[in-house]
C-alpha cells in the first residue's frame, strides 16, 4: 500500500469523517470559540491515542503512562470547556481560551526566558513583565490549570448525577490516575518502582497496558461524541433565536 492509498483509507474512517464534520461545523455554532476548542481537543486526544496504541504494540510501558497522563489532562480540559460553556450559556470560556490564555502562555514563555537568561549571563531583561494587564492574564491561566479544573468539575458532579456520562466514581478514578502517573511525567522514584515490578511481572505489565489502552479509547470516543453533541445543541439553539 502506497502513501496515497493509506491517506485515503485514513480519511475514510468514520472517526476522521466525524472530526472533519466538527471542524467544518463549529463556526455555525452559537458558541463558536468554545466549539472550536472542543473540536481541536477532540482531535488532539486522537493524536495521543494513536501514540498510546503504538506504545502498547511495542511494549513501551513508561512512555504509555506519560502519554496517558497527558491524555487525562486533555480530557479534563475538554470536559471543563464543555461544562462551562453549557452551564454559563455563553462563549466566554472559548474566548478566554483563544484570547487571554494564549496571552498567558506567551507571557509565561517570556518570564521563563527572562529568568533563564538572567541566570546564564547575569544580564537583566529590558522587558517589564509586570502590570495589571499581565496579572489579569495570570488569573485566566490559573482557571485552566488542572487543579482549578478539577475543583470546578467537582462542583458539578454529585453522587447521583453525571456530566455527559462521567459519574462521581469515574471522575474520582481518573483524578487518582492523574495523580499516580505524575511520577512518570517528571521522572520520579515512584515510576521506577513500577518499572522494576513489571520487569519481573510481564503478565501484570501487559494487563496494565491493555487497561490503559482501553481507557484511552473510552475517553477519546467520549470527547468526540461530546463535541458532536455540543455543536448540534448550540447550532440548534442559534437557529431558533
Amino acid at each position: 500500500m502506497n502513501g496515497n492509498d493509506l491517506d485515503k483509507k485514513i480519511k475514510e474512517l468514520p472517526v476522521m469523517q466525524e472530526f472533519n464534520t466538527n471542524a467544518k461545523n463549529f463556526s455555525e455554532s452559537n458558541l463558536p470559540m468554545s466549539a472550536k476548542a472542543l473540536a481541536t481537543y477532540s482531535l488532539k486526544l486522537q493524536y495521543i491515542s494513536n501514540s498510546i496504541n503504538l506504545c502498547k504494540e511495542t511494549g513501551d510501558y513508561y512512555s504509555l503512562c506519560i502519554l496517558f497522563r497527558s491524555l487525562l489532562e486533555h480530557y479534563f480540559r475538554h470536559l471543563y470547556i464543555y461544562t462551562r460553556a453549557l452551564e454559563e450559556d455563553n462563549d466566554n470560556v472559548g474566548i478566554e481560551y483563544y484570547g487571554k490564555l494564549n496571552g498567558h502562555e506567551d507571557l509565561s514563555f517570556l518570564k521563563s526566558n527572562k529568568t533563564l537568561n538572567t541566570k546564564l549571563d547575569g544580564k537583566k531583561s529590558i522587558w517589564n513583565l509586570g502590570g495589571e494587564h499581565n496579572e489579569n492574564l495570570d488569573d485566566i491561566g490559573r482557571k485552566f490549570k488542572i487543579n482549578s479544573i478539577l475543583a470546578y468539575l467537582n462542583e458539578f458532579i454529585k453522587e447521583d448525577e453525571e456530566i455527559e456520562s462521567i459519574s462521581r466514581k469515574i471522575f474520582n478514578k481518573y483524578s487518582q490516575h492523574y495523580a499516580r502517573l505524575s511520577s512518570f511525567v517528571h521522572g520520579g522514584p515512584f515510576a521506577e518502582k513500577y518499572i522494576k515490578m513489571y520487569s519481573e511481572n510481564k503478565t501484570g505489565k501487559e494487563k496494565d497496558m491493555e487497561y490503559l489502552y482501553n481507557e484511552t479509547n473510552i475517553l477519546t470516543n467520549q470527547a468526540r461524541r461530546s463535541t458532536s453533541l455540543f455543536i448540534k445543541l448550540t447550532t440548534l439553539e442559534s437557529d431558533t433565536i
